[in-house]
């Protein structure tokens, strides 16, 4: 069974949910190159240079190369995933301090929970609660014959915390021929498929599929992977002249321009309707503009009855 396509190696993209080492072994007993997302997230960034890999003015991703093991690992340093992250760890941070909070008041209180067995129970329901901090903390229960007097609660590793949440993340390949952008750029592939599959499913229709003959089944599958084509093409297009929106922002903000109808009756009780299209805002001839179509893309229809 042969895995050459044109004479080349095929390089296998895959999500950090699969990239196992077991699955990584059968891509290289297939005799094909892999570029993934690291499982182990980065607890420190490796010396180096970074270099600029993308800069559009409101996010960048800057990258650190470096090889191991017969392997090369590209750090990267992302803003806008960074920003999220942030945002994510404040709040359940702030959430989980919260419960710790309304815990350590309660056995304080000269009538609150104090058994050892109830503050644990309790204490054990916040910490399942909040998984992606609590593993990050250090909580000390100071007891006394079953009863507890305190609780108290640090951060283990400071630094490392911040970096778990710092929008930094680890790419792994066993192509050692590409560059820091070559790399970063073949992965991102990746969410393009992903996007494209989640355009099918939703705006494009693509299921849900109620049909019980296989003619109309293929006709549907059909019609919903020949829209993708052309929406594939837009969107090409469209990021050729700089604008990166997604399909659903720009299907959203493109519906406020419409085909509206005006009727009335003249003085010979002539019924006159005329149906044109409202006048496009600066996005929607944006948009017109970068796809070279006018912006009243249906001409004014008039009818007398």
């Amino acid at each position: 069974m042969s895995h050459r396509l044109a004479g080349r190696t095929p390089t296998v993209v895959i999500d950090a949910g699969i990239a196992t080492q077991e699955n990584l072994a059968i891509i290289r007993e297939y005799k094909m190159q892999y570029i993934c997302v690291s499982r182990i997230r980065p607890t420190e960034a490796p010396v180096g240079e970074p270099v600029i890999i993308k800069d559009n003015g409101v996010d960048s991703v800057r990258g650190i190369r470096y090889e191991r093991n017969g392997e090369v690992f590209l750090h990267c340093m992302s803003t806008g995933r960074a920003k999220k992250e942030s945002s994510i760890r404040g709040r359940f941070q702030q959430r989980f301090e919260n419960a710790l909070d309304r815990l350590a008041s309660s056995i304080a209180r000269p009538r609150g929970v104090k058994q050892s067995e109830k503050v644990h129970k309790r204490l054990g329901r916040i910490l399942e609660r909040f998984p992606l901090v609590s593993n990050w903390y250090k909580i000390k229960v100071e007891e006394v014959e079953d009863r507890v007097q305190s609780i108290s609660w640090s951060i283990k590793d400071g630094q490392a915390f911040d970096m778990r949440f710092s929008g930094a993340y680890l790419i792994r390949s066993s192509r050692t021929d590409l560059d820091e952008k070559d790399l970063w750029t073949t992965y991102t592939m990746l969410t393009t498929v992903e996007a494209a599959f989640r355009a099918l499913k939703s705006e494009l229709g693509l299921r849900p599929v109620y049909h019980q003959v296989d003619r109309r089944l293929e006709g549907h599958l059909f019609i919903a992977v020949l829209a993708y084509h052309l929406l594939a093409i837009i969107q090409r297009t469209l990021r050729r002249k700089g604008i990166c929106f997604s399909w659903e922002t720009i299907r959203t903000r493109m519906a406020s321009q419409q085909r509206i109808t005006v009727s009335m009756t003249n003085n010979r009780e002539k019924r006159i309707s005329i149906r044109q299209t409202t006048t496009a805002e600066p996005f929607h001839q944006e948009i017109y503009l970068a796809l070279g179509i006018s912006s009243r893309p249906v001409k004014s229809i008039r009818t007398v009855f």
